[in-house]
């Protein structure tokens, strides 16, 4: 009886087993990651194309141009592989997606499969149908449409991107355009406060072309003259993606040429073509100290390069020759405080011509002893410092002067001046003062005049009464 009830249950369950393949109900089969056994690409290869939609043959790309991309992929030889299959990989970040793609997988035969990428992710999905169980040495080429993403490339122009293959990382070296207005940038900087020289600096080919023969041309203006001898030094510039410079190595001598003719200062790169860019820097002496603005214009040229030119203005700041003022006033005193600035464009004047006169309203005197001669330090912005104390007698004499209704003094140095000074010294009115009156104090030297004026007023007491109780 056991016997017969389990023969039973065998034929039922093979009958329900029947049943349901009849009706349409398979084993389902778990589909393979293909990438977690192996990398299936084999190769990549880009193609990049310009705003005419033609192949850029240049070797230097625009930050957003168009790009396709070709990944080879090929399965090994009787793989295993069943149809819902899939391989991913990641799309580098460098590249840049507008919506989710999807196409038809195609390999040498036909279709093989499907492929989607997901524009957030960068993801690239490939699933296989079942071509590859009957076929083998399968293989073919995935194409992706797309750009590269600005905002995902910073820093150097140089940039590496990688795509990891069969048998390791492919690696692709990509120059990118930078973001500048001009090829050429002119510069100069007057060296400090009375300047007698400006340092100039040139940079060339910012935007990375291939330039043969290429030469920079830079006339030299009036009032400047090149350093004796000439110094030309060149240095390698790296370029930002941004645009923004930063100095490099010298360039060996052997890789350029200079010559000064004709009132130019021409420098001429060796090599047949360039495609780097470059600082050019040289000094000029100034010529004439009365001219306080310099503008000079370089022009780079050569083969594929449209003549670009670039100009820079330099002010140069000087101190006055000579300038008189009145740096204090004690009114319970009526002492005066008076201070000269001498030489303050530090020109070389001869012993001979330097030498002061200094003349005020006779209703004041000269307080004794109170002459003070400094030299001044000026820094790049011109503010003065004083330094040393000159010494009477040693460092310069003192006279007494005068003129119409004037008293003062004359100052004669004892050495030629080349430095900046200040003199300081003080004067007192001679009898007491009822009313506000203006003194007028007035210095000259061989050339130049210098005035101040200073008011000074009465020191009389005032009784005013306050809180009167009648």
């Amino acid at each position: 009886m056991l016997k017969k009830r389990i023969s039973m249950m065998i034929v039922i369950l093979m009958l329900v087993a029947q049943y349901a393949y009849g009706i349409g109900f398979t084993p389902q089969v778990q589909a393979a990651a293909i990438d977690q056994e192996r990398n299936i690409i084999t190769s990549v290869s880009m193609a990049v194309y310009g705003e005419d939609g033609q192949t850029v043959t240049d070797s230097v790309y625009e930050q957003e141009a168009n790009v396709t991309l070709d990944y080879t992929w090929s399965l090994p030889k009787a793989h295993p592989y069943k149809q819902g299959d899939t391989f991913t990989f990641q799309l580098p970040e460098q590249f840049q997606l507008f919506n989710d793609i999807s196409g038809l997988l195609v390999s040498e035969d036909g279709d093989v499969g499907t492929f989607t990428v997901e524009q957030l992710s960068h993801q690239v999905a490939m699933t296989f149908n079942d071509y590859i169980e009957t076929h083998d040495d399968v293989q073919g080429t995935l194409r992706i449409n797309t750009k590269f993403d600005k905002q995902k490339i910073s820093g150097s122009t140089v940039q590496q991107i990688l795509f990891p293959v069969s048998g390791g990382v492919q690696t692709v070296t990509v120059n990118f355009k930078p973001n500048v207005g001009s090829t050429i940038e002119k510069r100069g900087i007057p060296q400090g406060f009375n300047a007698d020289h400006i340092l100039w600096s040139v940079d060339v080919n910012k935007s990375l072309k291939t330039v043969g023969n290429a030469v920079v041309t830079d006339p030299i203006p009036t009032g400047l003259s090149l350093s004796t001898p000439v110094t030309v030094s060149v240095y390698q510039l790296s370029i930002q993606l941004d645009g923004s410079v930063t100095q490099g190595a010298l360039l060996d001598t052997s890789k350029y040429s200079t010559e000064f003719t004709g009132g130019s200062l021409n420098v001429r790169f060796t090599d047949p073509a360039i495609s780097s860019a470059y600082r050019i820097e040289y000094s000029t002496a100034i010529t004439d100290e009365h001219r306080l603005s310099f503008t000079n214009t370089a022009t780079f040229t050569g083969d594929g390069q449209v003549p670009a030119s670039s100009s820079a203005t330099v002010q140069v700041e000087r101190g006055g020759s000579l300038n008189k003022y009145s740096s204090g006033y004690d009114w319970s005193n009526q002492i005066i405080s008076w201070a000269i600035e001498y030489n303050y464009n530090k020109k070389t004047i001869p012993q001979g011509n330097a030498v002061l006169k200094d003349l005020f309203d006779d209703s004041q005197a000269l307080v004794a002893n109170s002459i003070k001669v400094y030299t001044v330090q000026l820094d790049s912005a011109g503010t003065a410092t004083l330094s040393n104390l000159l010494t009477k007698d040693i460092d310069y004499t003192v006279v007494a002067a005068s003129d119409v209704k004037k008293s003062g003094f004359t100052l004669q140095f004892k050495q030629d001046v080349t430095s900046a000074y200040r003199i300081e010294y003080k004067t007192k009115a001679v009898k007491r003062v009822f009313e506000d009156t203006i003194i007028t104090n007035t210095v000259t030297d061989s050339t130049y005049t210098g005035e101040a004026i200073r008011l000074i007023r009465p020191a009389i007491l005032y009784k005013n009464l306050s809180g009167v109780d009648y």
